[in-house]
């Protein structure tokens, strides 16, 4: 089993004009709760801030940036 992760989705901004509805999104793995053929060697974390403009009443623009702290297991 891979390990679990745990994550938060926290509004920052409504869009508002050119202002995009904007999120931030982080999740952290727990290296503990997964098999030990897969279990990594530290916790590992995510970070993303998403965008989304509206189009019309029923399309929107979605695009995000973001970064991953994935480590690899030593031998």
């Amino acid at each position: 089993m891979d390990p679990v992760e745990l994550g938060a989705k926290i509004a920052l901004f409504e869009e508002n004009g050119l202002r995009p509805k904007t999120y931030i999104i982080g999740q952290v793995g727990i290296p503990f709760l997964a098999s030990k053929t897969v279990r990594p060697d530290n916790a590992f974390y995510s970070l993303r801030l998403t965008m989304q403009h509206s189009l019309s009443s029923n399309t929107a623009l979605g695009y995000n940036i973001g970064y991953a702290n994935e480590e690899q297991k030593s031998s």
